[in-house]
């Protein structure tokens, strides 16, 4: 069947053109939308960015508010350490003086009557002393001297420096001066120990050895020396009594860092496999779980020999107590070692020092 169309050309050129024309502004209107929205959204980001903006500059000063007192913190806090070693420091003095005068007090001998006594700081912290007095006899001035020069006292280098007999109400008396020193006053104070929070570097000081980066220290009692050890933190030994001393008892700290977790047990097990060829005649005595200022250590002790230090060619017993730890993969190590048959003789300083 033939279909003949009987519009004119221009009609249906028409009706495209408003296809079109309605096309465009559909296009239009929906760009124009998408725009609106955009801009909307934008603006929703703007403002959230702004209140975000607003949030940290509040944080900010909160911060800076905070930052201000954490300064006046420090402030206050170095000026009160100021004062607090200013306080310690005449405690200290307080604690020297009664010490100094009790003692000395204990050695005036009977029938002595000081009429002065003055005193005056030497270099080196060593104090002079000038002491007048009157004696009933002459010996009771050699006594006070004797007595001023014992070994073990706070005093030393007494000598007379004039003796005068005098009669005071009819008596004959002998009117002396002499002189003395006291040792010195760092000396005399009680040992301190030191904290690690108390010092800023490591270090020994006074009787505490503290490490500021492994964050331990060691106290020792009077008696033991200290000295920084390059294959160690420290090394510690006690003063000698004499040259002939086979061997000086000594204590040792080592830090060393694993490559593996391991706990304190598993180290000690790890390296007492080679403490046969480490250690001449080795011979392990105990091993144990214990517990040193609450914290979970192991102990093992063994005997092993070395050669004397006087005898030559003569082999001496050792006795070594090793306590273990470990924290942070780091394992701490202090080592006591002594000869077998004086070793429970200096076990209370080696706790001490523990």
């Amino acid at each position: 069947m033939i279909e003949i169309n009987l519009l004119p050309e221009s009609y249906f050129k028409a009706k495209r053109k408003k296809q079109i024309i309605a096309a465009v502004i559909g296009g239009g209107i929906l760009l124009a939308i998408c725009l609106v929205v955009l801009y909307l959204f934008t603006l929703m980001n703007i403002a959230s960015l702004n209140s975000k903006i607003e949030k940290v500059e509040k944080e900010r000063k909160e911060f800076d508010k905070i930052l201000t007192e954490i300064d006046n913190i420090k402030k206050t806090k170095a000026v009160v350490k100021e004062r607090l070693d200013a306080i310690n420091e005449l405690l200290d003095s307080q604690v020297v003086w009664p010490l100094l005068l009790y003692n000395f007090n204990k050695t005036i001998p009977n029938n002595v009557w000081l009429t002065s006594l003055t005193n005056k700081i030497e270099a080196g912290g060593f104090r002079t002393w000038t002491v007048d007095g009157i004696s009933l006899f002459k010996e009771a001035v050699a006594d006070f001297i004797s007595n001023l020069n014992q070994p073990n006292g706070l005093f030393r280098n007494a000598n007379l420096v004039t003796l005068v007999e005098t009669t005071i109400s009819g008596k004959v008396v002998y009117s002396f001066k002499l002189t003395f020193q006291s040792i010195e006053e760092a000396k005399i104070k009680p040992p301190k120990e030191v904290g690690i929070n108390d010092v800023s570097k490591t270090g020994i000081y006074g009787n505490t050895y503290v490490n500021t980066e492994y964050k331990c220290s060691l106290f020792v009692p009077e008696g033991w020396l200290m000295k920084e050890d390059p294959s160690k933190l420290v090394l510690i030994t006690k003063e000698k009594k004499g040259v002939s001393e086979k061997f000086t008892p000594v204590v040792d700290l080592v830090v060393v860092k694993l490559k593996n977790t391991l706990t304190a047990e598993e180290y000690l097990n790890s390296v007492r496999k080679n403490f046969g060829k480490l250690f001449k005649n080795y011979k392990e005595i105990s091993k144990r779980k214990i517990a040193v200022n609450n914290l979970e250590c192991f102990e093992i002790v063994f005997n092993w020999q070395t050669k004397s230090n006087v005898e030559r060619n003569t082999l001496i017993t050792l006795r070594q107590k090793q306590i273990y730890y470990v924290k942070d993969k780091y394992a701490y190590v202090l080592t006591f070692t002594d000869v077998d048959e004086r070793f429970r003789d200096n076990l209370d300083d080696f706790n001490i020092i523990m």
